[in-house]
């Protein structure tokens, strides 16, 4: 039997919602990085050499809110008896080489060795987003679909589980999950062009759909920065998002096993046989009486399997 089109529509758009969702958002890292920096994730690594030694030292300074030369009145200004002043202290201490840089108004300030640490770790995850294509191809071919996605699902579940508990305690974690991450979602996006199949006379509109999305994708972890902003734990948010990523384990039982070629109904149910008695029981022949036409043929040097092709053109040809 052939697949049912309501099958075809939910396979095409869960693997659009895939590509919106999941395919590329690994390059929203811009985002990620300022909550992972808040986190304190490799926030020890602050603590870096320096060249200064002069000792201990602080300094501050005051930011004063003046703005009484704007008002000509005497009563208007009134307001300005106290002055507001937001201050800003630093502490640099000469221990051991040591430099320490305090928190403002609980907001974790980045140095420069913990942004080559991140930096490092995104580039590792970007490689290995692209350089294991091959590996996804080999995989379609001859391991299937099934086998793909489900361990695309894995992967990326496991690194989005991991990046919910990457910590200032559990830094390292995030070397696992972010590459986990990065060769989930790239397998899942990869086979997700075989979806097009579904509907030929459309390949090309859904090939650039999924494309679309993968671009768009990058916005999500601009809203969890946003979400993480308003005060939702972090650690909620991402196991939302692994939450999420579970669904694509069900979502793969109702596709083929192995591949969607460009013959639906052939790839799905393996009906090249059932179609040739199809044409055959049209013109009244069996498949004894199509082996005894062979004597037939204006060519005697043609051979058994090029008969079989030959059977399917109408008969007038034998």
């Amino acid at each position: 039997m052939a697949m049912e089109n309501w099958r075809r529509v939910f396979i095409v758009t869960v693997g659009f919602l895939e590509a919106l969702i999941f395919s590329g958002c690994l390059f929203g890292w811009t985002s990620l990085v300022h909550i992972l920096q808040q986190e304190g994730v490799y926030s020890y690594l602050c603590e870096a050499n320096s060249s200064d030694s002069h000792g201990s030292k602080t300094f501050s300074t005051n930011i004063k809110n003046d703005t009484s030369h704007f008002l000509t009145n005497d009563a208007d200004s009134s307001f300005l008896s106290s002055e507001p002043t937001v201050e800003f202290q630093f502490v640099f201490e000469d221990d051991q080489n040591d430099i320490q840089i305090d928190t403002i108004d609980d907001v974790r300030l980045p140095c420069d060795n913990q942004i080559k640490q991140l930096s490092l770790i995104y580039t590792m995850a970007g490689i290995m987003y692209g350089l294991t294509a091959v590996g996804v191809g080999f995989a379609l071919d001859y391991l299937g679909l099934w086998f793909t996605r489900f361990l695309a699902s894995i992967l990326m579940t496991t690194g989005f589980i991991l990046l919910a508990f990457t910590s200032k305690d559990g830094s390292w974690f995030l070397w696992p999950a972010l590459n986990l991450i990065a060769l989930g979602t790239n397998q899942l996006r990869l086979s997700s062009f075989q979806f097009a199949n579904l509907f030929p006379q459309r390949r090309s509109t859904i090939i650039l759909a999924y494309s679309a999305g993968y671009s768009i994708s990058t916005v999500v972890f601009l809203v969890v920065q946003y979400t993480y902003y308003i005060g939702i734990s972090y650690k909620l948010i991402i196991l939302v998002l692994g939450g999420i990523s579970l669904l694509t384990f069900p979502v793969t039982l109702l596709m083929p096993k192995m591949k969607i070629g460009d013959n639906v109904d052939e790839g799905y149910n393996g009906s090249n046989r059932n179609k040739l008695k199809k044409l055959i029981s049209k013109k009244h022949l069996s498949y004894p009486q199509l082996e005894k036409s062979k004597h037939k043929t204006l060519d005697p040097t043609v051979e058994k399997s090029e008969l079989r092709v030959i059977g399917v053109i109408p008969w007038e040809g034998f």
